[in-house]
């Protein structure tokens, strides 16, 4: 397995497995993949490499990892002033604070550390950018990535937010409130 940039080839595979993982316990959410594509293809164009993009510290990163030609797994981050919602939450400097904001691992590859190589790999992108902060944010329900943040990096519980989500429970689409917990550390 690698962890890479993404490729604009890679988009549709990574949409795909973006609204595959969702759509699974415990977030039973419900994306519409021609929305979610053109939201990647806004982020994969904010990832441009420097030399492409005038504004180095706007750029986005968005990593995938690949296995044997397959995207296994995905991680997206950007600058945190491209995220006002949570950033008037958290008290750290927003110039110097990246948001880790999507990471999904195909339901076969989990437990594998596939999910602990891409946010090592997006905390470097970040690092070797300037910023000395990061923040992300998860439903309170996701021990597992509060475990990661929390427990193995060293991250805080800064603040909650309340916020509705589209799910899909029983073949029924339902509006579903959800309390999300922002993290913020030093990366």
């Amino acid at each position: 397995m690698r962890i890479r940039r993404l490729n604009f080839s890679d988009l549709r595979q990574v949409v795909l497995l973006y609204c595959g993982c969702f759509t699974e316990a415990p977030w039973f959410e419900c994306f519409d993949p021609e929305e979610v594509w053109q939201e990647f293809v806004l982020l994969f164009a904010q990832a441009l490499p420097k030399k492409v993009r005038a504004k180095h510290k706007e750029r986005a990163e968005f990593l995938v990892c690949e296995n044997e030609g397959q995207i296994v797994g995905a991680a997206i981050g950007f600058p945190m002033a491209q995220k006002p919602d949570v950033a008037t939450l958290v008290t750290t400097d927003t110039e110097h604070t990246f948001y880790f904001s999507e990471l999904f691992v195909s339901s076969m590859y989990r437990k594998q550390g596939v999910a602990k190589a891409l946010i090592r790999a997006r905390m470097k992108k970040a690092r070797a950018r300037g910023f000395t902060h990061g923040v992300v944010r998860t439903s309170i329900a996701q021990s597992v990535i509060q475990h990661l943040y929390v427990d193995e990096l060293g991250f805080s519980i800064v603040a909650t937010q309340e916020v509705t989500s589209t799910k899909v429970i029983d073949g029924v689409k339902q509006d579903v409130p959800d309390t999300r917990v922002i993290m913020a550390g030093k990366i």
